[in-house]
């Protein structure tokens, strides 16, 4: 076995259907995707998003809160938020699989099984492919969160301190 040609290697990336043309703007495509989908089509994957933020949201601030106890350092809100952003997103993550299914379907067609709502989705994944695939992706995701997440409590712990520590220099000037 040598290496493929050239001209084999290039049929396999030809386009399927050479008479698709993606659309020029953001507004021929939502044009698009509407008459194709309805109203319905840009809320796809909207129930397990809502179901998904509650607990995600909840457990990143309890786990953040834990790990911090009130100190104020913002290396350490760092890294506290980078742990409770990772914890929360692997707890979660067979919701997101879920919800990122159900929006791929509404914007692709279905890949294999037809999903008629959250339920259907979770109970065919775990029929057709095991538990394991609702944990498929979840590295880069964890890395995302994880880094995103210790990013924004950083921030947001730094813009306090700095907010905190004007407030006490104005008081204190006042008296």
């Amino acid at each position: 076995r040598g290496m493929p040609s050239l001209p084999s290697i290039q049929s396999s990336f030809a386009d399927p259907n050479p008479t698709f043309r993606p659309p020029n703007s953001l507004y021929q495509f939502a044009s698009a995707f509407y008459r194709q989908k309805g109203i319905r089509g840009f809320y796809a994957g909207c129930g397990p998003a809502s179901i998904q933020i509650i607990p995600y949201m909840g457990l990143n601030f309890a786990i953040y809160d834990l790990l911090t106890s009130g100190d104020r350092a913002v290396v350490l809100s760092a890294y506290a938020g980078t742990i409770s952003g990772s914890i929360s997103k692997i707890i979660v993550y067979p919701i997101d699989t879920v919800k990122k299914r159900i929006q791929a379907q509404a914007v692709f067609g279905p890949a294999g099984d037809t999903y008629f709502g959250m339920v259907d989705c979770f109970v065919k994944i775990f029929r057709h492919e095991g538990y394991a695939a609702f944990y498929r992706g979840l590295l880069p995701s964890v890395l995302k969160t994880g880094i995103a997440t210790g990013l924004s409590f950083s921030l947001y712990r730094g813009t306090k301190n700095l907010l905190e520590g004007m407030h006490d220099d104005i008081q204190f000037s006042n008296q």
